[in-house]
């Protein structure tokens, strides 16, 4: 890691965050009256809160949950994890650990308030990050850059997450969306800092961790493998490719060999179904409600319903992902990546990051259209392209802006991201 300076005011920035982020946090479960009408477990995290209460309690990947489609293939509780990634379920299973309960009931437990720990805490972990990878980003790129412009950056980027409501909500429950954004905001920071270059396995570990949490790295690892070569020098393309690969096979190798165990695949995910909801009278209740494999279309006919569907959903999904300052910001990214011509580590992370969120509209649009399943790329698009916008202005704004006008121009932006 390329060493940094430190100074009073990078040792204020982090608490102001910090804080700021507990202060949001807090507001958020209270406006929500979390555990009151709202109650902390709905059927998203309680699905991920009984298989880890099942692997604290009796120290076996399963759930006493099930699906009626799962019935197919097993038919007796407890039934292996077949819609759940492992991730959290090994988290929250730790938090348990450490809190023993005072007695197996298979009624409602009432330490179902112990799965906010890890939200909170990721919530926290994640506003720091970005503050913090401020100061790595222009220690490494920008080594001379004044104190007002790195503690600002990082004091917008901390405080842009923390005030945004969907990362908010994300973090009063057991989600698996905020430590699948946290291993994600690592690997384009460490994609950024030439982490995969000079430390390959450990980098393609990291990206495995990732993958427990949610299955969309299966398509996105090989985007971090290609970038990372494309970074490397020639003569280490080969090595550093092998290490990023056996990294990430090292961890993700116990999950595959589960369902492989289990299903018979392991490549097996029940959550494929879900491309056919809104397809031909087809929804989430009759694909998975039924204990028998829905009938979906194949061939020639799978494929013109499923064009049909991602026409009828991009746009609705583009627009959402362009609506208000995102537009701008992610224009900036553009303008930034196709004028300065940044170094390739900088370039290779930016092209990553849009190409990451293009995927995640696509995915969303052939599935649930929901902005929610955006959130990971979403929300660590937009402090890249604010980073890249700000660059833009500062070099290549209209020459008729004067330093002053130009700093002016990036404090507008912060504020109408901040605001926004």
């Amino acid at each position: 890691m390329t060493r940094t300076r430190m100074s009073w005011e990078d040792l204020l920035v982090l608490p102001l965050v910090l804080l700021a982020a507990a202060a949001a946090w807090t507001l958020h479960a209270q406006a929500w009256d979390l555990g009151g009408r709202s109650p902390i477990l709905n059927y998203d995290t309680a699905q991920y809160a009984i298989a880890a209460r099942e692997l604290a309690w009796h120290g076996r990947l399963a759930t006493p949950y099930a699906l009626p489609i799962e019935l197919v293939a097993h038919a007796d509780a407890p039934w292996p994890l077949a819609v759940l990634q492992p991730g959290l379920v090994l988290v929250e299973a730790l938090v348990f650990k450490l809190v023993p309960a005072t007695g197996s009931h298979a009624g409602s437990d009432p330490r179902a308030g112990l799965t906010l720990i890890p939200a909170f805490c990721l919530f926290l972990m994640l506003a720091g990050s970005l503050a913090l990878s401020v100061r790595h980003l222009f220690a490494r790129w920008w080594p001379d850059a004044p104190g007002l412009a790195r503690h600002g950056a990082a004091l917008t980027l901390g405080l842009a997450f923390a005030l945004d409501p969907e990362a908010q909500h994300f973090a009063i429950g057991g989600f698996t969306e905020l430590p699948f954004t946290l291993g994600l905001l690592f690997l384009l920071l460490g994609l950024a800092l030439e982490a995969p270059v000079r430390q390959p396995l450990v980098f393609g570990l990291v990206m495995g961790v990732t993958g427990l949490f949610r299955a969309n790295m299966l398509w996105l690892a090989p985007l971090f493998v290609l970038a990372s070569l494309w970074c490397a020098p020639c003569e280490r393309r080969l090595r550093v490719g092998a290490l990023l690969v056996a990294g990430f096979a090292m961890v993700m190798a116990g999950w595959w060999a589960y369902k492989w165990r289990m299903f018979g695949s392991p490549t097996w995910d029940l959550t494929r179904f879900v491309l056919w909801d809104q397809v031909k009278g087809m929804d989430w209740f009759n694909l998975y409600h039924l204990p028998q494999y829905p009938q979906v279309p194949s061939g020639g006919e799978a494929w013109q319903l499923l064009s049909k569907k991602l026409a009828t959903n991009l746009p609705i999904m583009t627009t959402a992902m362009l609506l208000g300052p995102r537009g701008l910001l992610i224009g900036g990214l553009a303008a930034w990546l196709l004028m300065l011509r940044p170094p390739r580590p900088l370039l290779a992370t930016g092209l990553l990051a849009l190409v990451a969120a293009a995927l995640g509209v696509v995915t969303a649009s052939l599935s649930i259209p929901w902005l929610r399943y955006l959130f990971p790329t979403r929300i660590l698009l937009e402090p890249i392209a604010l980073l890249a916008l700000w660059a833009w202005i500062a070099r290549v704004a209209p020459a008729t802006l004067g330093g002053a006008a130009r700093r002016a121009l990036q404090i507008a932006v912060a504020v109408l991201v901040l605001a926004w």
